[in-house]
């Protein structure tokens, strides 16, 4: 079993063996999770296996659908995702944590970059990855320029800069989720492995 980010000490690195679970205690974690957060499912498990190359983009498209509709966000019961959730910063910044919003931020900008990486050595220069790219850095951007304008404590009504900070990175959000669903190619080391499995 995998896990994607960086930051926790039981992680492993693509390629590594993964860590072996007991198959009912990773059960347990996933039925607990989804219960927690109120999801419609009591599993949410994916599965991988080989498919068919005339089959890949198709697949790819839907994956990038689903990385825009993350960024665009929404509202589901308890969770709120997406570009709701900064959106919402500047009103409900007087109950939260500091230090769970900065924690957050600097998640995200991990990803981002990460996600900058992987348009750089995954496409061919176009005008769309330019613009996703230009947006995915002026998200980080402005995703920093928030966590510098936190103070320890809010007590009252969120200044105007963090506001328009706030604003401003929900708006990136929505862009850069319209810009990732308008992607079509798929990925360079994709394409050289269907090219060798065709090549068989």
């Amino acid at each position: 079993m995998y896990e994607t980010g960086k930051n926790a000490d039981n992680m492993v690195e693509i390629h590594e063996d993964p860590i072996k679970l007991p198959k009912d205690r990773l059960l347990r974690a996933i039925e607990a999770f989804n219960e927690k957060w109120g999801l419609p499912w009591k599993y949410s498990l994916v599965v991988f296996k080989p498919g068919a190359p005339d089959k890949i983009k198709r697949a790819w498209k839907s994956i990038y659908i689903d990385i825009s509709e993350l960024f665009i966000g929404g509202n589901f019961g308890a969770i709120i995702f997406g570009s709701y959730v900064i959106g919402r910063v500047p009103e409900i910044i007087t109950e939260m944590s500091i230090d769970d919003v900065k924690a957050a931020l600097d998640s995200m900008i991990m990803n981002n970059e990460e996600l900058i990486m992987f348009f750089e050595n995954e496409f061919e220069k176009n005008e769309l990855i330019d613009n996703t790219l230009q947006t995915i850095k002026e998200l980080n951007s402005t995703l920093k320029s928030i966590i510098n304008s936190l103070k320890p404590k809010f007590t009252s009504e969120a200044p105007k800069e963090l506001q328009k900070a706030c604003i401003k990175a929900a708006a990136l959000m929505k862009k850069l989720g319209e810009h990732i669903k308008n992607i079509e190619d798929i990925p360079k080391s994709i394409h050289e492995s269907l090219q060798t499995k065709l090549n068989e």
